[in-house]
């Protein structure tokens, strides 16, 4: 490591989750809410091993903690809120400053490869997770395809994931209304167009859904997506799916049919 003196050593010990401290002068401000989600959802498999650094004995007669962590802070408060007598793997770095913990800390984080949100999506899918497994059962009913790669297919995981927890008949219906106004237009799979429409199968269960598919085929997709950042860029304070909702609904209004929908009432004020 730069920097590092030349009695710098590392190896390798289980360490108490009691005797062990965060220093907040390089350190981010914990999670808390991230912590006691891990805790909850324990999984020793998962925890891997910390970097901690050995700042000696404490005085006799000290309650101080020995070791201060590197990296790991969050895991460390999970196994905390579960019991502070667990012991966690770590790599002891001796010999350190706090201003090489630091620079140890920065060098770690910069050189973590961070995770997509397709690298999630993917790891869950081959661990068999129910949601994932669901999403893309659901899509292929429609041949629709969920992947990252360039194309007509589903890249919008998160609102997927969402809108199927939802209500996965709301968004089977905007996956079915969506390809069958608009076959093969990318544009059509953009998750605010997707969301949009889901929530209108959800806030107006009862719509006539011809009525509808007429309303979207005299717009193209990307038309649909331009007046509602138009829409937004006037009401900020709406989330976009909104903004698309109402551009759907202004549409579905002007075609032939029994009653007129009611935006607000169909959004819920959003």
């Amino acid at each position: 490591m730069t920097g590092a003196t030349p009695d710098h050593e590392t190896y390798v010990e289980a360490i108490a989750v009691d005797d062990m401290f965060v220093d907040p002068s390089y350190q981010r401000q914990l999670d808390t809410n991230r912590a006691r989600a891990m805790a909850q959802n324990w999984n020793r498999r998962l925890v891997g091993v910390l970097d901690v650094s050995d700042r000696g004995a404490p005085p006799a007669g000290s309650m101080a903690a020995r070791f201060a962590i590197i990296n790991g802070q969050h895991r460390w408060a999970a196994a905390g809120f579960r019991d502070p007598s667990l012991h966690l793997v770590c790599n002891v770095h001796s010999g350190l400053t706090p201003d090489q913990e630091a620079k140890l800390f920065y060098d770690i984080d910069r050189g973590t490869k961070k995770l997509t949100t397709w690298d999630r999506w993917h790891s869950r899918l081959a661990a068999g997770d129910p949601v994932v497994g669901a999403v893309v059962e659901l899509a292929g009913g429609f041949d629709l395809k969920v992947n990252n790669q360039p194309g007509y297919h589903l890249q919008c995981v998160s609102t997927l994931e969402s809108m199927y927890k939802a209500d996965p008949e709301a968004l089977a219906l905007a996956l079915e209304m969506i390809v069958a106004v608009w076959p093969k237009d990318r544009n059509a799979l953009r998750g605010g167009i997707i969301e949009g429409l889901s929530r209108l199968f959800i806030g107006a269960p009862d719509l006539e859904s011809g009525r509808l598919a007429d309303g979207l085929s005299e717009l193209t997709p990307a038309q649909v997506h331009a007046r509602a950042v138009e829409h937004r860029a006037n009401n900020p304070q709406g989330r976009f799916w909104c903004s698309v909702t109402r551009v759907i609904i202004r549409s579905y209004n002007r075609q032939p049919g029994r009653d007129k929908l009611i935006a607000d009432d169909v959004i819920g004020g959003r």
